[in-house]
């Protein structure tokens, strides 16, 4: 995707760009990929800790985290039974 190529790009030259990280987290949590989106999330507010738009995103990413852990566990508890 286009969008997430120029993030990385901006993150090349501007390792602290807080947009780029939350934009990476948005695309990586619409994608089903709420743990790479975490990543993202914390890499940004490692730089920008008080960025609200990256605090209100660390707590859907966690919550989507933690859906997938309990979807899994309970995915697994049905097969085997």
């Amino acid at each position: 995707d286009k969008a997430i190529c120029s993030c990385h790009k901006v993150l090349a030259m501007d390792p602290t760009c807080a947009s780029s990280h939350h934009n990476l987290a948005l695309a990586s949590l619409e994608s089903g990929r709420p743990a790479e989106a975490f990543h993202w999330v914390r890499k940004g507010l490692a730089h920008s800790p008080h960025d609200q738009g990256l605090r209100i995103l660390r707590m859907r990413t966690a919550y989507a985290c933690f859906r997938s852990f309990v979807l899994r566990l309970v995915g697994r508890g049905v097969e085997e039974k």
